[in-house]
């Protein structure tokens, strides 16, 4: 398992380019599982099974990458129970010197130990510690809704995110991209679905226009070139640019954003 960190193309850390970094393919959270290939000095190339990838050329397979190996450890709780919805929470570390306070990004996935009182959880951390967290800031897997109520759910936690700026590869509470961002609003209520937006068009479910609700996605190529998705209207995001408000588009899709400045 891991704690929150980057997946790189290369065996080298963030910041070793300049503008959009190129080497950031994605990030894992706290607790996901990897698929270790080879390990490099400080660096461990492996794959993470729950964002599939190359689906749209018929070689699935757990993404691939190099993960630092500071951020790995062999000993391992994954939760199932509850599913962090807020961008960042909060969680008190239990040690016998006493509480520390740690982060977990929206998606962590959190085994629960025992409810304390009516406002916290005790959960284990994927390093074996236990912590806790506010029962406001996660969803369990016993009160996730259905049907509409889902969709207006996804949404709401979508929504979240406006204001922020696009984040290549960005898969967590900290920054998204414009697949990151469907998928960790999806994740948060027990749905997993492939990291890339090509990926995610090929698993898809296709529609007409008359029957979208709010809550489906749109996604966008060039003219010619449509098995090459180059955005989702899931909430739309250009590279390099902020989201700056959201406007309901004349498709009655999920909805998009206004984009009035770049950055």
């Amino acid at each position: 398992a891991v704690f929150n960190t980057d997946l790189r193309k290369e065996a080298l850390p963030a910041g070793q380019t300049a503008g959009r970094d190129e080497l950031q393919e994605s990030q894992a959270l706290s607790g996901e599982m990897i698929d270790p290939f080879m390990v490099k000095g400080d660096w461990i190339k492996a794959g993470l099974p729950e964002q599939p990838y190359g689906i749209k050329n018929d070689k699935a397979g757990p993404y691939p990458g190099w993960i630092n190996a500071g951020s790995v450890t062999a000993y391992g709780y994954y939760g199932q129970d509850c599913t962090v919805k807020e961008k960042i929470i909060p969680a008190d570390i239990e040690t016998p010197a006493g509480a520390r306070q740690t982060e977990l990004s929206m998606g962590t996935r959190l085994f629960v130990f025992e409810e304390i009182g009516r406002e916290k959880l005790r959960v284990i951390l994927p390093q074996g510690r236990a912590a806790l967290v506010d029962k406001e800031s996660v969803v369990c897997t016993d009160r996730v809704p259905s049907g509409r109520a889902l969709r207006k759910a996804v949404l709401e936690t979508a929504r979240k995110f406006i204001g922020d700026k696009y984040y290549w590869g960005g898969r967590s509470g900290k920054g998204v991209d414009c697949s990151g961002l469907v998928g960790l609003s999806l994740r948060v209520f027990g749905i997993d679905v492939p990291r890339n937006a090509d990926d995610q068009f090929a698993v898809s479910e296709k529609i007409s226009k008359g029957k979208m609700l709010p809550g489906d996605l749109i996604f966008t190529s060039l003219k010619n070139e449509y098995d090459k998705i180059n955005s989702e209207l899931f909430e739309k995001i250009y590279k390099n640019q902020e989201i700056e408000r959201l406007v309901i588009d004349s498709f009655n899709c999920f909805f998009s954003a206004a984009i009035n400045h770049s950055v």
